[in-house]
């Protein structure tokens, strides 16, 4: 069956062409069945490019711990042809605290609640089959306090208004302002990206995963103790030293350890 998926939301949104869109629905096998014509296997460089992505995601994820500690870092040390091995997002739920990461924590974005939301649920290809949807990887998954314990980085003013993280996602993609009373921990979205300017496509990716987040979590009932806010971020790459890491080396210098709530604005900056 077709199924859609980031890469291919992606590559629509680089190029543009809704045939290659159709195309990307569907996998190896079943393009071959169907006489599709097949993917492009073998470019040069790729693999190479590939690698640095995954060389430069470990280095930001090192980061985190090194930064926020180790203990604020939920990931799985079994690396998977590269990159660190996968977890599965319900089982990591119950565990999660403020300041703290979830690193490419797995979770089935194939939700009725998501389908009906964006309008795909009735979908069905040429050959009567319906569009599933992939399951979903983000690179990272931070935990932000709740709105009733917001952070002092967390500005808003009567001309800005709300601050991203202070709008809830829903799984339309809608946002709505939180309540200042709200008690449920926030999550938002980070892909780590080795290019230090990101395309609309790269930000695209983030706006799936958090409404394909927020659908999932109502359809797994865990909405009424987390919520995904409208700021899905992309760490891009750079040469110099990331604002985390520098923030750390000025407190030290200060002879003091920083707070969870200083080194999150700074990751904010990253």
């Amino acid at each position: 069956m077709p199924s859609l998926k980031k890469k291919a939301l992606s590559l629509y949104l680089r190029t543009g062409c809704l045939r290659q869109l159709v195309l990307n629905l569907y996998g190896d096998k079943e393009r071959r069945t169907r006489g599709m014509p097949p993917r492009q296997m073998a470019r040069a460089g790729l693999g190479l490019v590939g690698q640095a992505g995954y060389e430069w995601q470990e280095e930001k994820i090192s980061e985190l711990g090194t930064v926020f500690g180790e203990a604020h870092v939920h990931v799985n040390p079994t690396k998977e042809g590269g990159r660190p091995g996968t977890l599965v997002l319900n089982e990591v739920m119950p565990h999660v605290k403020p300041y703290q990461f979830i690193v490419e924590a797995r979770y089935d974005a194939e939700t009725q609640i998501f389908k009906n939301a964006v309008g795909i649920g009735d979908l069905r290809d040429l050959h009567g089959e319906p569009l599933g949807v992939g399951n979903a990887f983000p690179d990272i998954i931070q935990v932000l306090p709740s709105r009733k314990e917001r952070p002092a980085w967390e500005a808003e003013t009567a001309e800005t208004g709300p601050a991203p993280v202070a709008l809830e996602v829903l799984p339309t993609g809608d946002v709505l302002p939180l309540s200042g009373s709200d008690e449920r921990l926030r999550l938002r979205v980070i892909d780590i990206k080795q290019s230090a300017e990101p395309g609309a496509h790269y930000f695209a990716e983030v706006v799936y995963y958090s409404i394909t987040l927020a659908a999932w979590l109502i359809e797994h009932g865990w909405v009424d103790r987390f919520v995904v806010v409208g700021a899905p971020a992309v760490w891009p790459g750079s040469y110099e030293a990331s604002v985390i890491m520098r923030a750390r080396e000025q407190c030290r210098k200060e002879a003091r350890e920083p707070s969870p709530d200083e080194l999150a604005g700074a990751l904010e900056e990253d």
